[in-house]
């Protein structure tokens, strides 16, 4: 494993964590959209690494890009979408 790929999974298992603080305190809502992010950033995740993406901003982008075509296909209603982008902005600027 290189340095890149290396520093690449330590920030995604540390996104994965800061997502999943909230299943411990929060609420039914929250708990779902916790995991319905954590389920777009596995996805996006696995998707830079099998294309060597290992970069924050190649998996903010995937992240963006898979949210956007699922909230397209209406997967969501408008206010969890804009909950899921929230607490997806809010997780990113947790992890350093």
């Amino acid at each position: 494993m290189t340095t890149h790929e290396q520093q690449f999974q330590s920030f995604v298992d540390a996104l994965e964590l800061e997502i999943d603080k909230v299943v411990e305190t929060g609420t039914d809502d929250e708990v779902f959209i916790s995991g319905y992010l954590n389920g777009h950033v596995s996805l996006a995740a696995g998707y830079c690494l099998s294309h060597q993406l290992y970069s924050r901003q190649g998996l903010e982008v995937q992240v963006a890009n898979s949210l956007e075509s699922a909230f397209a296909n209406n997967e969501l209603q408008e206010p969890d979408q804009i909950a899921v982008k929230r607490y997806w902005q809010s997780c990113l600027k947790n992890v350093v």
